[in-house]
């Protein structure tokens, strides 16, 4: 466990305390033991910041949106979770443009998804992901407490997909990465938001990540910095700490809006 994660966790057992008055430790299911820092099962609602809850939930009980929880959404440290916390504000209220500046970011938010599948032949999973009204798309992915971005198993299965899907969109990007398949495999969660960006020429891919997570945040970055030009201004890797220091520091937001942002603060940044 890297001291960021440590830190974290500590941090989020106060918050669960402290803000949540929850003293009950909810079960990792991947193990069957209690984390102080993962919230009972019934109470998995509490990981979304009130001024939004019921807006959120009713949003995720919608079929038409096609947002499933995750298996461990009830952990406060939750990607999905801090996700939802970030964008749904901003976009259910129709007033997106300062998030999007805090992300150093320009355009707008016409249409939005939380965990849209652009090709259901690949499968992509993008946590947030927003069009302006050019119709160009943002794809989001967004990292928390995870060490690494995910790998893939070297086997037919993805090679076969490697060659079918990956491959030939992703080609006059290359620039001066290892373009081994093994590399591919070991990096696959970072090129496969980066082979949207290759699918979609006009399209911004955004990686929303803690600079504190040095592995992650090293991982992006010496990828990226090595892919052709094209591909990679049109890549941008944020901090999550700056964004809610930028969001933290405006003095023009809607009270419900400024409400749920020095929530993110307290939440999201461990003291």
């Amino acid at each position: 466990m890297t001291d960021y994660v440590k830190r974290m966790k500590e941090h989020l057992e106060r918050y669960r305390d402290e803000r949540l008055g929850v003293q009950e430790d909810g079960v990792h299911k991947s193990t069957g033991r209690p984390y102080p820092h993962i919230l009972p099962e019934h109470l998995r609602w509490l990981n979304v910041h009130e001024p939004y809850r019921k807006e959120v939930r009713a949003h995720v009980d919608d079929p038409e949106n096609n947002v499933s929880l995750h298996r461990d959404f009830h952990h406060l440290n939750s990607s999905q979770a801090f996700a939802f916390n970030l964008f749904f504000p901003f976009f259910h209220d129709e007033f997106p443009k300062p998030l999007l500046e805090a992300m150093g970011l320009s355009g707008g938010a016409a249409d939005w998804q939380l965990e849209r599948v652009p090709y259901r032949e690949e499968g992509t999973n993008v946590d947030a992901c927003w069009r302006d009204a050019r119709g160009q798309w943002t794809y989001c992915e967004v990292k928390l407490t995870e060490s690494a971005f995910g790998a893939a198993k070297d086997d037919e299965r993805h090679l076969e997909k490697y060659r079918d899907i990956y491959s030939e969109p992703l080609e006059p990007y290359w620039g001066s990465v290892d373009r081994d398949p093994k590399n591919f495999f070991r990096n696959y969660q970072i090129f496969r938001n980066l082979w949207l960006g290759a699918k979609e020429p006009q399209s911004t891919i955004v990686f929303l990540l803690p600079r504190a997570s040095a592995k992650p945040w090293d991982a992006v970055h010496g990828i990226v910095g090595k892919m052709d030009v094209s591909l990679s201004r049109r890549v941008k890797v944020v901090a999550v700490e700056d964004v809610l220091d930028r969001l933290g520091a405006r003095s023009d937001l809607p009270q419900r809006l400024a409400m749920n942002v020095e929530q993110l603060r307290e939440k999201y940044l461990p003291t």
